[in-house]
Parts: C-alpha cells; sequence; structure tokens
C-alpha cells in the first residue's frame, strides 16, 4: 500500500466517523422511543454471564451467547452510547471484508475501498440503531465468511478464518445454519465433486461451531432445562419450520408497503440484475479481462449467492406468525451482494477507461 493509498483510505474512514457520530444523539433517542427490541434479552444474558441475573426465560435464553459477552462492558455504564460506539467500530471493521471482495476482482484499492465506503453509508442495515439486534455484528462476520469461503482452496489460512467466522457466526444467530446448502455446495465443487475432499472440508468448517453450539445448548439445558429455549417455537405443529402458511400473502405484500422489506429485496434485486449482465457478458465475450476475471468457479459461486438468497427468503423470512416479512433475517448479507454486484460495473468502467486511452 502506498502513502497515498493510506491517506485516501484514512480520509474515508474519517468521512464515516463524522457522519456516524453526527447522528450519535438522534440514534440514542431512536433506541430509546423503539419498543419492538430484542436488546433487553441480550443484556440479561450479559447479566447473567455477569452473574447478576441468576434465571432467564427460554424467550431469552434462546440467543446465543456471543453479542452479550460484547455488552459485558457496559452493564455499568451508559448501554446506548456504548452499543452506538460499538456498531460505529464494526461498520469500520466490515469495510475491510467488502473491500477485499471488491478488490479480487478490480485490482484497484481506489475503486475498492470507494465503492465499499459507499455500501457502508447508504446501506440501510448500518443506519438501523433501533431495533437493538446484533446486525452490523452479523454483517461483519457474514461478510467476511463469503470472501474466506472464496479462497479456502489458496491456503490453510482461509480455511481456518472461514471457519472461526462460521462458528462466530452460529454464535451470534442460529439462522445461519441456513448457510449450509451454500457451504456444502461450495466445498463439493471448488474440491471438483471429490466426496473425500469435500467431507474433510466441512469437518474443518463445521466442527468448531457445531461445538460450541451444543456446549452452550447443555449449558441450557442444565441451567434450564431446556437446550434451545424459545426456538422451540419453531416445531410447532401447526407451522411448519415456524412457517404459518395464511401469513404468507401479507408478508409478500410486505416488500411492497413496508419501507425496510421494499429496501432490502430491491437490494438483492439490484445483485441479480448484475448477475444477469455478468452472464451476457460472459456469453457475448465483449470484453476479454471480464470474462476472464469470471470464470467457471466464479459463475459457480454466483450461482450458489443465488441460491442462498432464495433459500433464506423462503425459510428464515418467511418464519413467525407475523404480517410483514423477517427482513432483518436477508438484511445481514445485502452489504456482501451489493458489493458482488457493483464488481461487473466497476469492471466494465476500468476496461472501457483502458480502451478510451490507448485511442486517445
Amino acid at each position: 500500500m502506498t502513502k497515498n493509498q493510506l491517506i485516501y483510505i484514512l480520509l474515508l474512514i474519517l468521512i464515516i466517523l463524522t457522519i456516524n457520530i453526527s447522528t450519535l444523539q438522534h440514534d440514542q433517542q431512536s433506541i430509546q422511543d423503539h419498543s419492538e427490541s430484542d436488546l433487553p434479552h441480550y443484556l440479561l444474558i450479559a447479566k447473567h454471564i455477569a452473574g447478576q441475573q441468576p434465571t432467564l426465560q427460554p424467550r431469552t435464553y434462546q440467543y446465543p451467547p456471543l453479542y452479550p459477552i460484547l455488552l459485558l462492558p457496559t452493564l455499568q455504564q451508559d448501554t446506548i452510547t456504548y452499543i452506538l460506539l460499538l456498531d460505529i467500530l464494526l461498520s469500520l471493521l466490515t469495510l475491510i471484508p467488502l473491500t477485499k471482495i471488491i478488490d479480487q476482482y478490480t485490482h484497484n484499492l481506489y475503486l475498492s475501498t470507494t465503492t465499499a465506503t459507499s455500501i457502508l453509508l447508504f446501506n440501510i442495515i448500518f443506519s438501523i440503531k433501533a431495533y437493538g439486534y446484533p446486525m452490523i455484528l452479523s454483517t461483519l462476520l457474514l461478510t467476511t465468511l463469503f470472501y474466506t469461503l472464496q479462497h479456502i482452496n489458496k491456503d490453510k489460512k482461509h480455511l481456518i478464518t472461514a471457519s472461526i467466522t462460521y462458528m462466530l457466526l452460529i454464535m451470534t444467530k442460529y439462522v445461519f445454519f441456513y448457510l449450509t446448502p451454500f457451504i456444502l455446495l461450495w466445498v463439493y465443487y471448488t474440491n471438483q465433486k471429490n466426496i473425500k475432499h469435500t467431507i474433510k472440508k466441512t469437518v474443518y468448517l463445521y466442527t468448531p461451531a457445531i461445538i460450541c453450539f451444543f456446549i452452550y445448548s447443555i449449558y441450557n439445558q442444565l441451567q434450564f432445562g431446556n437446550p434451545i429455549g424459545g426456538y422451540n417455537s419453531l416445531t410447532n405443529t401447526n407451522a411448519f419450520m415456524g412457517i404459518f402458511i395464511d401469513t404468507i400473502p401479507s408478508k409478500l405484500s410486505s416488500i411492497y408497503t413496508n419501507l425496510e422489506p421494499n429496501i432490502i429485496i430491491t437490494y438483492y434485486m439490484i445483485y441479480i440484475i448484475m448477475l444477469s449482465l455478468i452472464y451476457l457478458y460472459t456469453n457475448k465475450r465483449k470484453l476479454p479481462s471480464f470474462t476472464k476475471i469470471y470464470n467457471p468457479q466464479t459463475l459457480t459461486y454466483h450461482k450458489l449467492l443465488f441460491i442462498n438468497f432464495t433459500i433464506f427468503f423462503l425459510l428464515p423470512a418467511m418464519t413467525y406468525n407475523r404480517p410483514y416479512l423477517n427482513w432483518r433475517y436477508l438484511a445481514y448479507a445485502t452489504p456482501a451482494y451489493l458489493a458482488y454486484a457493483a464488481i461487473p460495473i466497476l469492471l466494465i468502467f476500468k476496461e472501457t477507461a483502458l480502451q478510451l486511452a490507448k485511442r486517445l
């Protein structure tokens, strides 16, 4: 990294910090005014970990412990300010995997960091402060996982990083078990459909996550007599996987009538449009470097990303007896998907600029 590149990155970080800090007072009031929040449950788990809360209700201890552990320093302090500052820090850290996702294709740090910063500033998930969910933590970990999974066959470092990241995801939200088809299929195809190698890599990726999940479940069983708490509601006999069929029409209509579902689905539509653009250019081979970058393995990864979105849309986003789409289960992945969506446009821009420069 050159001196000019470092100065440019520091300038972008300063812009992010300035914008986030300028909204702190508004965000504090927003959290105080919002009634629907999981934050009290995470704080109760944090107090239980610290020995201040002897008993918990199933609705509370269903949540994994990673986010409550991060809340431990704030139990005797200004909780809201701490959470907002933590969100800012996690947002800045998310800039790293977002930049890496883009830079691995563009090989232009200025384009990569500028695009990643734009996603950071304009994606709705980084501006939602009132819900009390570990949204930005989940986003940081999921974006890191998407990047490292692409490189698990290059060296063991990326495989170990992906394994640890997935473990941390499971210890943040159990919903990330729905990533299983995406991960398994990717490992299978990158190992040339070799079952033996696929099993070996899968064991590497899943062992830490499964061990942590069972340890926490056993702890809950010993402490409260229930391993997964309120998540037992997902096994309701009247609703397959927690999906109430009669609420599906209203959930689908909420995409058009509710702001958050509308924006989140729009992000994915942008990705799908860009995915179509990728296939258009690779089939017609209009841009040589473009078709070289989007090789069969890369195209497979994008196909699996599309399948992954479909699974999350059809399952966790449709769960619970609510009249609106559970958009937050889709929101975690949107920064990474927008980063992947930006890449073909950046490549076309970069190659067009090079061709113009040659003509001049």
